[in-house]
């Protein structure tokens, strides 16, 4: 009796799928058998963007000192509860250390950023003073026109973070704030996790340069617009491109132009030719070298034709034959690090990853932040998992009857907090649509229209470093 054919996944369904090919580690933990070459120093100001390997720990108390919080006059609380005024025995500058006791109904002069002397428990700043006369200039006692409680502008030490605490965890991708935290703590050189490689090779007889004058554009050609797009995103979601070629609609070419990506990368994204046509030569040239697929289609809009698979062995950049592929077509110059071992947090078992991408752009470009994102992340030691919020639609959508449907949206106006609007477009090769977008909305299946008001799932660019 002939089987029915199995259901095709959804996206999540087909993410826990391409997962499963790395091998399993705890995110941001070192894996079984990674060596010293997953991860590499390199000095803090170059690390934005990167991946911690090792935590950044504070050195000392942060702060590491009672401080000052605004200008004005530290004293000890108990003294205000006379409603004497209170002689000013001296000032403290920002960097300046005051190495006399404070007398008990006295106080000091105090500026943003100093340290308050230990006796001391309570700053009051200028704008509080009972004779405004003298909130700038000099005052030889001072007195408060209202309370304020015991500790008031005062950053106290340790309440940030007490020495040995760690302030970033492994597997935080590195932003401008992080790296303030590791000068505060003299972490000059930080431990990153090396970037992931990997291959683009994008396909078509009718897609040309990006660089091509409209006047030679044959009537049917297409600037190639996948490849500059997918560089940027992988660029952006912490993987390193060490190679990007565009092939033809020829099998033996794109056999030798996989063969040769495949030696140099842990993951090949390729673009086109991945459906049933008649010059859509990926799955086959694939097949033949060895890739085994764990996923061929899903219920996705845009990205039905998607194929995720994986090399059952590394693979060498010579024929099965042993003789050495002089015809395969050099890639693009790029600048290329010498390999330093496996990344951290997960593995590629075997050869690359592989994950084929349909031809249009905007399948591309969704298709990458839905699987690439999660793919890369889990090399790296961070968390696959991604970052969807719950939004409300503000209007009438049409979604798919039997394909899970992800859409362009924009965010509402600050009026509409939460809120978000599924944007018009022709179809998936309308990449110009996407100008305008914040991120994705993952639309129920289901044949009736999802009404406004309804809450959703909403997946920000800006969350993804898209």
């Amino acid at each position: 009796m002939t089987q029915p054919p199995r259901p095709l996944p959804d996206h999540a369904e087909a993410l826990a799928v391409a997962l499963g090919l790395l091998s399993p580690a705890p995110c941001g933990s070192e894996p079984e058998g990674a060596g010293e070459g997953s991860k590499v120093s390199i000095p803090s100001r170059q690390a934005l963007g990167r991946t911690l390997r090792s935590p950044i720990v504070a050195d000392r108390d942060q702060p590491p000192f009672d401080r000052a919080t605004m200008d004005g006059y530290a004293l000890r609380h108990v003294d205000l509860a006379s409603g004497r005024a209170l002689p000013v025995i001296g000032a403290i500058a920002a960097g300046d250390r005051f190495e006399r006791q404070v007398p008990p109904g006295t106080c000091v002069a105090i500026a943003t950023g100093a340290a308050v002397p230990e006796e001391l428990d309570t700053v009051i700043q200028h704008e509080l003073l009972e004779n405004r006369a003298l909130r700038r200039g000099a005052a030889a006692e001072v007195s408060f026109a209202d309370a304020v409680p015991r500790g008031h502008a005062i950053h106290p030490r340790g309440a940030d973070a007490r020495s040995g605490a760690v302030l970033v965890a492994a597997g935080t991708r590195l932003r401008p704030f992080h790296l303030g935290l590791a000068a505060a703590v003299g972490a000059t050189r930080l431990s990153t996790a090396r970037p992931p490689r990997v291959a683009v090779i994008t396909s078509g007889d009718e897609i040309v340069a990006p660089e091509t004058p409209a006047a030679q554009l044959a009537p049917v050609s297409v600037r190639n617009s996948n490849a500059p797009m997918l560089e940027s995103l992988i660029g952006s979601f912490g993987g390193e491109v060490v190679e990007c070629r565009h092939v033809a609609d020829d099998l033996e070419a794109t056999q030798r132009a996989l063969r040769h990506a495949a030696a140099t990368a842990e993951v090949l994204v390729t673009v086109g030719g991945v459906s049933a046509g008649a010059k859509d030569f990926f799955p086959e040239a694939l097949a033949s070298l060895g890739v085994r697929f764990a996923v061929r289609g899903a219920r996705l809009q845009p990205g039905g034709p998607i194929a995720i698979g994986s090399f059952g062995e590394p693979p060498s950049s010579a024929p099965r034959d042993g003789r050495t592929d002089r015809s395969a077509p050099p890639p693009r110059p790029m600048p290329v690090a010498a390999p330093e071992g496996p990344s951290p947090g997960a593995r590629v078992r075997g050869g690359p990853i592989v994950l084929c991408l349909p031809g249009n752009p905007v399948s591309a470009h969704v298709c990458a932040c839905l699987f690439l994102w999660p793919l890369l992340r889990r090399l790296l030691g961070g968390d696959p998992t991604l970052p969807w919020r719950p939004a409300q639609l503000l209007e009438r959508v049409r979604p798919n009857p039997a394909r899970q449907a992800f859409r362009a949206a924009r965010c509402a106006p600050t009026s509409d907090p939460g809120g978000v609007r599924v944007l018009g477009w022709q179809g998936s090769g309308d990449l110009a649509h996407l100008a305008a977008s914040d991120g994705l909305v993952a639309l129920p299946i289901q044949p009736e229209p999802v009404e406004p008001g309804t809450t959703v799932r909403f997946l920000a660019w800006s969350e993804l470093g898209a």
